[in-house]
């Protein structure tokens, strides 16, 4: 796996979102998912700063896009159980969803 090439993904999806570039950077996020599903884990899981699940998963949560959200960190929960980032994540998106459904 490239990681670098993970994170540069990553830093473009981040870019294309603060450029107001939503769909670029849904694009790249993907990508950034797609290369990491792909990961072999020849030593263990790959060094990914901060993996591309829970990063688009946080972005999906600022899309107000919540279900999207969840199925990303459920994702996110899959490779790296108990990561504390998708679990608030996890919590916030599914709170919004109660927020939701209540109105």
């Amino acid at each position: 796996i490239d990681q670098a090439y993970i994170l540069e993904l990553e830093l473009q999806g981040l870019l294309a979102s603060l450029s107001g570039n939503e769909a670029q950077a849904e694009k790249l996020f993907q990508q950034a998912v797609q290369l990491e599903d792909g990961a072999s884990y020849t030593y263990g899981p790959p060094e990914v700063v901060k993996p591309s699940y829970e990063l688009y998963a946080e972005w999906l949560l600022e899309q107000n896009r919540y279900e999207d959200a969840m199925t990303m960190f459920d994702r996110a929960l899959k490779r790296g159980p108990k990561r504390l980032r998708a679990l608030n994540g996890q919590l916030q998106a599914s709170r919004a969803l109660s927020s939701i459904r209540l109105d």
